[in-house]
């Protein structure tokens, strides 16, 4: 008995260490496939922090959203999963993903249902409702199920039950659920069916009528099969009025079936949409339009213009803020570049009288947007400082107002001033001083931003001074007209005729005969120097064509432009810098064959109406006209015509102005009026630390940059490169130098010589040093005395005698006191008449 006890417990004692082994290894397996599973997810992390670091910089890219959302999803993070399909509106297996998270709970299918809400109102999708009445159908059970059902059918079908494509679809699952309801109505075979069940029969079978009518007058895909679907469903006579209804909406069917089928087969839909769309304005519905918009942007969703058209379309024809509202968030949600989208959101919420901290919130995402063209930053501001305008109640008590006002406007000038191409012409300026004047009765306000406006390059522009002069002949006086177009007639050089006009016009209406002729005078003698100008520029620019074309050469010549030429060409390189200065800025395009007493038609600015009546009699200048097609400036923007590169001298381009800055690491760099850049100096230079570009107001390159190399070695060999082309242009390199530290300045000639021979090899080395001394101290408390200051003290009370006797007696008294000779007979003291002479100077 003991020893089969001992044998147990051997064979108990030997089972368990064979469990201990097996559990140990199984931990060890655990443990392994632990260790791999951690650095799998540490390497799909690293994967998730690089897609988000690029979504980041771009946010538009597509692919980088859609792998994100896969790692996110093998991770099991949810909450960063529902935000990545949040920000791409992924909407269909997000919600399949939540439909089965929810399971049967109450709360968490109230949150699927505020997730479907979301997702059909942010675009149509025909298999998003789909999916949305069959999570609907789910809760059929629960009280008023039926009642939700079809809520959300009919939701469906106004909203997506047009969709020629697909909307057939969803009329038929109405009506399946409908017959299965029909279905559960009637009585189980073998039985009689009662009251109730009949009377819930006959209504049932009236709603599922109801539905096949509503489906047949649609032009649908597939709408023929329906109808005989119906046919057969109805057993019997068809009314004459659904006949009528189905061949009308079938004949309407065949009319924009070539748009349907182009839209399967075309590549590009956006211009099938165009036209589609053209059509359902002129011959469909509103409805049917707006399904059919809503169609375009689901698959040009990133295209502005398509916003564009349908948000105009809502306001044009609907005026319904309802519709439209949602229509602009999800606009600017996809596009958000498009100022103009901004600013008609704007104008939208404006009219609906929305809150003003809501239009500023909205104004303030729009202008972190960060647009690429300073105009659409302008947009904005604009549309803004309107509506600001408008919010101001002029007959109320309106300070708090107008200061909100004054506050953005000035806040919009200096943002556009940081921004290139801003605001070019000063517009917001203009609209400001207007303001101003017209409202507030500040016309010197109004003076002060007109007079900005013209120093920041406009006062060569005749556009520009007929609108200050416009503005001033509004609010201002006859004195401050006068002036102003005195200084444009000085000052205009693109059309000066309008200058003209308007100033003789002006005295004709306002001044005297003195004041009308003296008009008469200045505008004569000015367009005579102008006819002489340009009669040069003429003159020159013929010249040089006929030596072109004697050479044998066929060169056609720009003012404005530089003929490049090649080193071993011996023509001669035309140049127009005396012709251009002597112009005074006219620069006119020469005609090939027209005679030179017609040249130089000044065209007028752009947007000027200009003055109907003609010059008064005894003005001689003689007024030209504009040439065919000239278009004229730009508004605002003081460019050069095309072409135009630059003044030029003889084969060489002049060395840019260096300025200097402290730094041994610094170098300065210019290339004429050629902007250099950081890539182009980075390749020139070689590795560069940092690179400054001198610009001017307007944003543009003054041709030089101060440059910082990492170590003094770099701007050795980048000194190496002064006077070396770029494009075929030098560049100009030198070493920026510390203005700060002071060097000693030697005026004697003969010192700055031989300071000139310091280091100079003449088989020794030649080292000079010469003292220069630190200036002299001067004390607080000391004054000297000016060449004019004349002393009216007495010269005797200066002598020691006449000295207190607690003052020391000067040097100068001391020493003449040694130097007089004993015995000698002390000087008598003089009168006021002997002062009167002496500083009379009489003897």
């Amino acid at each position: 008995m003991a020893d089969y006890t001992t044998e147990e417990n051997n064979k108990e004692m030997q089972d368990s260490d064979d469990e201990e082994k097996a559990d140990v290894e199984m931990e060890c397996e655990k443990d392994s496939d632990s260790n791999d599973s951690d650095s799998e997810n540490e390497e799909l992390e690293r994967q998730v922090a690089e897609l988000q670091k690029q979504i980041s910089k771009n946010p538009y890219l597509y692919d980088v959203h859609i792998d994100l959302i896969k790692l996110l999803k093998q991770l099991g993070e949810l909450e960063q999963l529902r935000d990545a399909r949040q920000r791409m509106s992924l909407w269909l297996e997000w919600l399949k993903d939540e439909i089965s998270l929810a399971g049967d709970d109450q709360k968490e299918r109230k949150k699927v249902e505020e997730l479907f809400e979301r997702a059909v109102k942010d675009y149509l999708s025909v298999k998003i409702w789909l999916e949305y009445v069959q999570f609907s159908i789910g809760g059929m059970a629960s009280q008023d199920g039926v009642i939700k059902i079809r809520e959300v059918f009919e939701k469906a079908l106004s909203s997506a039950g047009l969709h020629v494509a697909q909307g057939s679809s969803l009329w038929e699952a109405y009506r399946e659920f409908e017959n299965a309801i029909l279905m559960g109505v009637m009585p189980a075979p073998g039985q009689v069916a009662t009251k109730q069940q009949e009377d819930d029969f006959d209504v049932q079978h009236k709603r599922i009528m109801a539905l096949f009518k509503r489906q047949l007058s649609v032009p649908l895909n597939d709408m023929e099969e329906s109808f005989t679907e119906y046919k057969e469903w109805l057993q019997g006579e068809i009314d004459s009025q659904i006949k009528q209804q189905f061949h009308k909406a079938l004949e309407y069917y065949k009319k924009i079936q070539p748009y349907e089928k182009d839209l399967l087969t075309k590549e590009d839909k956006k211009e099938v949409y165009t036209s589609y769309i053209d059509y359902e304005i002129s011959h469909g519905t509103a409805a049917r339009v707006i399904c059919l918009y809503e169609r375009s942007v689901q698959e040009n969703c990133l295209e502005p213009e398509v916003w564009i058209n349908y948000t105009q379309y809502l306001d044009a024809k609907l005026r319904d803020e309802t519709l439209s509202i949602p229509v602009f968030e999800r606009s600017v949600r996809n596009c958000p570049w498009c100022s103009q989208l901004w600013s008609d959101y704007l104008l939208t919420l404006e009219r609906a009288k929305k809150s003003h901290q809501t239009i500023k919130g909205t104004v303030d995402r729009a202008l972190s947007c960060g647009f690429a063209e300073g105009g659409s930053y302008l947009q904005i501001w604009t549309t803004y400082c309107d509506y600001l305008r408008r919010w101001i109640r002029w007959d109320e008590d309106h300070e708090e107002q107008l200061t909100l006002f004054r506050a953005n406007i000035e806040k919009a000038v200096e943002h556009l001033y940081t921004i290139p191409d801003g605001d070019p012409t000063g517009s917001l300026r203009q609209f400001w001083a207007n303001i101003e004047a017209k409202y507030c009765k500040n016309v010197t306000k109004g003076r002060e931003l007109w007079n900005e406006i013209m120093t920041e390059g406009h006062g060569n522009e005749a556009a520009m001074w007929l609108n200050f002069y416009h503005f001033e002949r509004c609010y201002g006086d006859n004195k401050h007209c006068r002036k102003l177009l005195q200084r444009a007639l000085n000052s205009v050089s693109d059309w000066p005729e309008s200058i003209v006009d308007a100033f003789i016009n002006f005295e004709r209406e306002e001044g005297d005969l003195e004041q009308y002729e003296s008009a008469l005078s200045k505008c004569n003698a000015q367009m005579d120097r102008i006819k002489e100008r340009r009669k040069q520029v003429t003159t020159s620019i013929k010249s040089r064509q006929n030596s072109n074309n004697d050479s044998g050469e066929k060169v056609f010549v720009k003012p404005y432009q530089k003929k490049e030429t090649k080193q071993d060409d011996t023509s001669e390189r035309i140049s127009l810098d005396e012709d251009q200065k002597a112009s005074n800025g006219l620069k006119r395009k020469a005609e090939d064959d027209q005679s030179s007493e017609s040249v130089f038609k000044v065209p007028p600015p752009p947007g000027f109406k200009g003055q109907k009546s003609g010059p008064p009699p005894g003005y001689k200048g003689k007024k030209s006209e504009p040439p065919p097609g000239f278009k004229g400036h730009k508004a605002g923007v003081t460019e050069p015509p095309p072409g135009y590169t630059g003044k030029s001298s003889e084969g060489e381009e002049p060395p840019a102005k260096v300025q200097k800055t402290d730094g041994d690491d610094r170098l300065h760099e210019g290339q004429g009026d050629m902007g250099p850049d950081k890539s182009s100096c980075t390749a020139f230079f070689g590795e560069i630390k940092e690179i400054r570009l001198i610009k001017n107001f307007k944003g543009r390159s003054k041709g030089y940059a101060y440059i910082e190399f990492p170590d003094k070695l770099c701007v050795i060999e980048a000194l190496k490169f002064d006077r070396t082309p770029l494009d075929g242009r030098p560049v100009y390199v030198s070493r920026c130098e510390d203005k700060s530290v002071r060097k000693p300045q030697f005026k004697n000639e003969a010192t700055q010589a031989v300071m000139k021979t310091d280091g100079l090899a003449i088989g020794n080395t030649i080292s000079v040093a010469i003292s220069c001394p630190p200036d002299k101290e001067t004390t607080k408390d000391q004054r000297g005395k000016a060449r004019t200051q004349v002393s009216l003290l007495p010269r005797a009370l200066k002598t020691g005698g006449a000295a207190s006797s607690n003052e020391k007696p000067s040097s100068k008294s001391s020493s003449a006191t040694a130097n007089e000779k004993p015995g000698s007979k002390e000087q008598s003291g003089k009168s006021n008449d002997d002062f009167r002479k002496m500083l009379l100077g009489n003897k």
